[in-house]
């Protein structure tokens, strides 16, 4: 979070449609620095916010089960998936993609293995306007989610409206996959029974209840 909003800081008052164009990813011109380079970067303060506040409320527990390093090297691996997910679909698009959703969406994949009984709370709005909410758990309110950048991404595909909509869902949908693939590998290997044994000794405030 701290090097995301360091990068847009340091660039706030430079030309950034020229460093998206020289350091986004373009899938028409493909290359690996620029994948790296274009989940750090960022198109406005508010896409800036909105993927930390994701980061924030996924990553932190994911940290918690995994640990820093391997949650590093998850957010850069799910990064990488979540372009070359997106690339066959939009293989002429010259169009930079920047942010780190992808990476993020990689880290609600795996919040999405670990937690999968933990409680959550559905808002639904129509443009700025509450109509409701449910009460849920993660696993029905990530699934949600997914089916809707699924579709999202699906129906940008078939129309022109990705001229209009500058939100790459299909990036989203790879980097969930990848997430939830590598999720499964930590569980398999433990690690959400040691994260459990520590929750049941320890107090510190974050830690999610993994249910019944």
């Amino acid at each position: 979070m701290a090097l995301n909003a360091l990068v847009f800081a340091v660039l706030f008052f430079e030309d950034k449609s020229a460093i998206y164009r020289s350091d986004g990813f373009i899938p028409a011109d493909p290359n690996l620095l620029d994948g790296l380079t274009s989940a750090f970067l960022h198109g406005s303060f508010w896409h800036l916010l909105g993927n930390m506040v994701f980061l924030w409320m996924f990553g932190d527990n994911v940290e918690d089960v995994i640990g820093p390093v391997f949650l590093t090297s998850c957010f850069l691996f799910c990064t990488y998936v979540s372009l070359l997910f997106y690339l066959p679909f939009n293989s002429d698009s010259e169009i930079p993609l920047v942010g780190a959703s992808g990476a993020i969406s990689g880290l609600i994949g795996m919040y999405w293995v670990f937690f999968p009984r933990a409680r959550a709370r559905l808002i639904f709005y129509v443009f700025r306007w509450k109509v409701g909410e449910v009460y849920t758990t993660v696993h029905a309110a990530v699934f949600a989610w997914f089916l809707e950048q699924a579709l999202l991404g699906a129906a940008l595909g078939v129309t022109s409206l990705d001229d209009h909509i500058p939100t790459a869902f299909l990036a989203h949908v790879g980097g969930f996959f990848a997430g939830v693939l590598i999720g499964y590998q930590f569980l398999n290997l433990g690690f959400v029974r040691r994260y459990a044994e520590k929750r049941k000794h320890s107090d510190l405030w974050g830690y999610v209840d993994l249910g019944a």
